[in-house]
């Protein structure tokens, strides 16, 4: 797994916010991410994503992104009731 900051760009008529490999990107507003080697590869590819220099991910580094995602999705679970 890598980290890596990329940044959405919208192509203009597009939509302002997209999704993509499990993450929510904003026009223009860089994003730090952990992604696989592979989704790493197509966002580089990809012309709407500018995208760091990127670094190898450690396993308490994914703990840790697994614990702060839960506990953002059950804000928002919460949220929304």
């Amino acid at each position: 797994m890598k980290k890596v900051s990329v940044t959405y760009h919208a192509v203009k008529g597009d939509d302002k916010v997209t999704e993509a490999f499990g993450h929510t990107f904003f026009d223009g507003k860089a994003e730090e991410v952990i992604v696989s080697a592979a989704a790493l590869d197509k966002l580089r590819n990809n012309r709407n994503f500018e995208v760091g220099k990127d670094s190898d991910v450690s396993e308490a580094d994914l703990q840790k992104a697994a614990v702060a995602k839960a506990a953002a999705d059950t804000k928002v679970e919460h949220k929304g009731r």
